[in-house]
């Protein structure tokens, strides 16, 4: 065997130390560093999109090539020239915290950063008018977002349990906020919804506990199901008047909320509208209303007094259920059904006044639990003794009393049958003179009352 030349072992294992530096630096290339035609990922976590990469639009994850990568992610930059963002283009990058978009850029598509639960905020550009579906849906960290002034319409969940978001700037253009588009958003404090908007859709607030402040525009015409369901910390809400469809669960666990007047143009209180609103002490229910929903208003425990209007028929099942404060209830002449269980647990009620000469018909339990006298029209008790009111109540027909009509300061005042009437209307304050208020529309017995008009308060005698 020839032996190498002390030269020659020199150039031998020069060649192999190149040979093994070259394999060792093509390992690291390929440890740190992947990309692909049109994109490439840096050893710094950095996402380069160029303008004429093809978004792979995946059905329910990302399939673009960096898709093996998604941990990785800690930034994207996107060039300029590049024209959208495809479907869950960057969903998933959970350690993704920064994002360029250039100007170029129109179109987001839907689910784009959905799961980005590091990304803190977000700029949009001015060609960008769509808010797509789960654009940002679980950025729990996102705090700022910036909406291009031109922007229309928020779809669906495009900033669901963005639980960090409080507070965005909703754009004057915006004309569509849709189902569940900030659900679940528990740090949101404050919403003002643009005047284009016609329609709050399904739970787009629904969970956002610490919602204050909603400031809805006059021309609404809707507020949907589950609206504002669960919204804790909403103290009063002011619902414009054109409003005439208030949907089921709409402000179902509102707990700090302790007053509502509904618009007049509404038919009916719809199942669930107010259930657990455990604040709610006062409810102005406008004249149309013909049905009080099931579980309308169930353990609101605040409740002192209701009016129900003379349209009233039916009064629905568990309607004001564990209502324990409530104090006086007048049953309107027009009502026909109560459900069942509707008044149970209304330990509170000292009067009820049924105004019905046919007696409404009774679900199982609709008075249970209520000890107080019924007070029903002259010529009826026998009736009411022969029907399911018997179960609950003990009777006492309403006095026929009457007297002239006198004016009072300028207010006519009338008593007719026991209701005391202020210029044609029922008096809204009627005490005795114990100081008790007594419930507006009720009959009331002979004796001397206290009442509050126009032009001030007056005594009048009921004989």
């Amino acid at each position: 065997m020839r032996q190498l030349t002390s030269f020659g072992k020199a150039v031998a294992l020069a060649t192999v130390s190149s040979a093994l530096l070259w394999t060792s630096g093509e390992t690291a290339l390929a440890a740190d560093i992947a990309s692909g035609a049109g994109w490439s990922l840096s050893d710094k976590g950095v996402l380069t999109v160029g303008k004429d990469y093809e978004w792979a639009h995946g059905d329910y994850d990302c399939k673009d090539g960096w898709k093996g990568h998604l941990a990785q992610v800690k930034e994207v930059k996107i060039e300029e020239g590049q024209k959208s963002i495809g479907i869950c283009a960057f969903k998933g990058c959970a350690a993704l915290a920064k994002v360029s978009i250039p100007s170029s850029v129109g179109k987001i598509w839907n689910d784009a950063f959905s799961g980005c639960s590091k990304l803190t905020s977000a700029t949009l550009p001015e060609k960008v008018t769509v808010i797509e579906s789960k654009t940002f849906a679980d950025c729990a960290s996102l705090t700022s977002v910036t909406l291009a002034e031109g922007t229309s319409e928020i779809s669906y969940a495009a900033f669901l349990n963005c639980a960090s978001l409080a507070a965005i700037e909703l754009p004057k253009g915006i004309v569509k906020i849709t189902a569940s588009a900030f659900k679940g958003c528990t740090s949101l404090k404050t919403v003002d919804i643009p005047s284009g908007v016609a329609k709050v859709c399904q739970d787009p607030f629904s969970g956002c506990g610490s919602l204050k402040s909603v400031s809805l525009p006059k021309g609404l015409t809707m507020i949907d199901d589950y609206a504002f369901a669960g919204c804790a910390s909403l103290a009063s809400i002011s619902i414009p008047q054109n409003v005439t469809t208030i949907g089921k669960y709409a402000f179902r666990g509102c707990s700090a909320l302790t007053g509502i007047t509904l618009p007049r143009g509404i038919t009916e209180v719809a199942n669930y509208s107010f259930e657990g609103c455990c604040k709610l002490a006062s409810v102005e229910i406008p004249k149309g209303v013909t049905t009080i929903g099931e579980y309308a208003f169930k353990g609101c425990v605040a409740l002192i007094d209701v009016n129900l209007p003379e349209e009233v028929k039916t009064i629905g099942h568990m309607a004001f259920y564990g209502c324990t404060n409530l104090g006086t209830v007048v049953i309107p002449k027009s009502v026909t059904s109560i459900k069942s269980e509707a008044f149970e647990k209304c330990t509170g009620l000292k009067n009820v006044t049924s105004l019905a000469t046919v007696p409404p018909s009774l679900g199982g339990y609709a008075f249970k639990g209520v000890s107080c006298p019924l007070t029903v029209p002259a010529g009826t008790v026998g009736a009411y003794e022969s029907s399911d009111w018997a179960l609950y109540f003990s009777f006492a027909h309403q006095p026929e009393t009457s007297s002239a009509s006198v004016v009072t300061d300028g207010s006519r005042v009338s008593v007719q049958d026991g209701v005391v009437t202020v210029g044609g209307n029922p008096a809204k304050e009627v005490y005795d003179l114990n100081g008790t208020k007594m419930r507006s529309g009720a009959a009331i017995g002979s004796g001397v009352y206290i009442i509050r008009t126009p032009k001030g308060s007056k005594k009048i005698v009921v004989k």
